[in-house]
């Protein structure tokens, strides 16, 4: 698992390849790689879509790191909006207290794009609470 960690974060690698491997860590439910992916979701320097396959492996585990990883990303309003569409989605897809809390922040901040805050409160919606 440590040598596919590492793998998913290695910039100069297949972005699609990147992508497969981050589903594959994903169903390890290892530290490490939740770890990886964490690490994968808040880099801005990688691409859109293997930031956002790592979002989705991400929100899979049910795990505090991941869910908080995916909470900081969501809260950026710096960071691509397709993406932090995508986080809000994975994110009410863990049923966690804080993916709920972070998504109302996201819901409740009038800074934030109309985008975004609604594709929060639909995710929000969607988890009942």
């Amino acid at each position: 698992v440590k040598g596919l960690a590492a793998f998913v974060q290695d910039l100069d690698d297949d972005p699609y390849l990147r992508e497969v491997v981050a589903e594959a860590l994903a169903g390890t439910g290892n530290g490490h790689a939740v770890k990886a992916l964490a690490a994968v979701v808040r880099n801005k320097n990688d691409t859109v879509c293997v930031r956002k396959r790592a979002a989705e492996a991400l929100a899979g585990t049910g795990n505090g790191h991941a869910v908080k990883a995916l909470a900081t990303v969501v809260q950026d309003l710096g960071d691509e909006l397709d993406l932090r569409e995508v986080v809000a989605e994975a994110l009410a897809g863990t049923g966690c207290g804080d993916a709920v809390k972070a998504l109302a922040a996201v819901v409740r901040d009038k800074n934030d794009t109309a985008c975004v805050r609604k594709r929060a409160a639909k995710a929000l919606a969607g988890t009942g609470n």
